[in-house]
């Protein structure tokens, strides 16, 4: 989805899924909201996923994932910080 806003904003961002999922896979630390999360800081969820689904909305570019998971997050932020 990610790959499908850049490229309705006239931006070059080939998917290769393949690619990332060794990346991710790789590391060894935790990703920053995880870590965030755990250690009771606030999450950067409107720079890291409601940014690329406004810019989506904008486009006119469905996002059934994003959206998902931009809910779930919202819910877990609210039990998490009452």
């Amino acid at each position: 989805e990610g790959s499908a806003v850049a490229a309705a904003l006239g931006i070059d961002a080939p998917a290769e899924p393949a690619r990332v999922l060794a990346r991710v896979t790789s590391h060894r630390h935790s990703p920053s909201m995880l870590a965030d999360l755990l250690a009771g800081r606030s999450l950067e969820i409107d720079a890291q996923v409601l940014a690329v689904r406004d810019l989506a909305r904008a486009a006119g570019v469905a996002t059934p994932t994003l959206d998902v998971v931009a809910a779930l997050l919202a819910q877990r932020v609210q039990a998490s910080f009452p």
